[in-house]
């Protein structure tokens, strides 16, 4: 992308993390679990070369499948075509891709829209690195309504993203906000998916701003505003049990 182009890709995710209760180090393993851990072979040493592995993870009937990646160093690549780590979107390779990864760097989280999703793993027969750690977990997602600008949220766990999200650009001069509201005894972790803004000095075009406070104007709880096109924001904890998420585009195209 361009700064001229207005892109928002903006996939956030609120939800409680439990411990994982197993670590699954094993090629080729079909997994049945609402949570767990899932590593390259050999890990922490160098995974071996020419390896082919798959595992195939079903979480709850009723709920998502989620998978966040603790350690990641896979070699890198053009389109990663040596070694790679890719998730889909269904129990086997026919389901719609949602990520091929490489290279040092974490992945971005990766969330499925069904209860069963496959990870693959391959190396050829040059370069080994340590590979990857994948901690695997499921999460019931209230999802704001497609294309919605703004909301209230009040399940535990949910999900929204920028109005024409993955599709198209996000259109000019629009405000949304996005209301969370939990239980009172907890608290709000906001992780974002994925996020293309255009950039500007103090982020004064587009932008996402969150709050931490019970009304979108209370300043005094700035949790922060972004707006880099390639930089993915940490995860974001609320003080108390309400945070609001307001994305503003400006008019230019």
């Amino acid at each position: 992308v361009t700064l001229f182009l207005l892109t928002c890709s903006a996939l956030l995710t609120y939800c409680q993390i439990e411990e994982e209760s197993s670590v699954h180090n094993v090629c080729n393993q079909t997994i049945s679990a609402g949570q767990g851990i899932i590593t390259s072979p050999n890990f922490p040493n160098n995974y071996d070369p020419n390896t082919y592995c798959k595992w195939q993870i079903r979480v709850e009937d009723d709920r998502t499948a989620v998978v966040e990646f603790r350690y990641f160093n896979v070699e890198n690549s053009p389109n990663c075509a040596y070694d790679n780590v890719q998730i889909y979107n269904g129990p086997s390779t026919s389901h719609p891709p949602l990520g091929t990864f490489c290279g040092p760097f974490r992945p971005n989280l990766v969330v499925s829209t069904s209860n069963r999703i496959l990870l693959t793993f391959k190396s050829d027969d040059s370069t080994q690195k340590t590979g990857f750690v994948a901690a695997f977990y499921s999460i019931h997602l209230q999802r704001a309504e497609p294309n919605s600008c703004g909301g209230l949220l009040t399940d535990d766990e949910g999900s929204f993203h920028s109005v024409n999200f993955p599709k198209s650009n996000y259109p000019n001069s629009m405000t949304c906000v996005w209301h969370i509201r939990t239980s009172p005894d907890r608290r709000i972790v906001l992780r974002f998916g994925k996020m293309t803004l255009e950039s500007s000095e103090n982020c004064r075009f587009d932008s996402v701003t969150i709050l931490g406070g019970s009304t979108d104007s209370d300043t005094s709880r700035f949790l922060g505003r972004y707006c880099k096109r390639s930089e993915t924001p940490t995860d974001i904890q609320s003080p108390g049990n309400e945070m609001y998420v307001t994305f503003s585009s400006d008019s230019s195209g």
